[in-house]
């Protein structure tokens, strides 16, 4: 039995080492919307050629801006999710 709580105390110890804080996560979300939104005309360009014939404005209103809406509810509500 005290091997098992070993093992278990073990595993509590490793997972609390390896789970990003909620700082962590912040600063990861910054960057994700900062890179999406730096990269912005890059990607409507790369879906435009996906799609053969696409406008930019379109692009940035079904793929950007819902992501980076999303993105903004995230950092929101982290810390309640936490």
């Amino acid at each position: 039995m005290a091997g098992l709580e070993a093992l278990f105390s073990a595993q509590r110890v490793a997972f609390a080492a390896r789970t990003p804080t909620y700082d962590d996560r912040m600063r990861a979300l910054a960057a994700l919307r900062d890179g999406l939104l730096g990269c912005e005309a890059m990607l409507a360009e790369a879906i435009t050629q996906d799609f053969g014939r696409r406008s930019p404005d379109e692009t940035r209103l079904l793929e950007i801006l819902p992501l980076a809406d999303l993105i903004r509810h995230t950092r929101r509500s982290l810390g309640s999710w936490m």
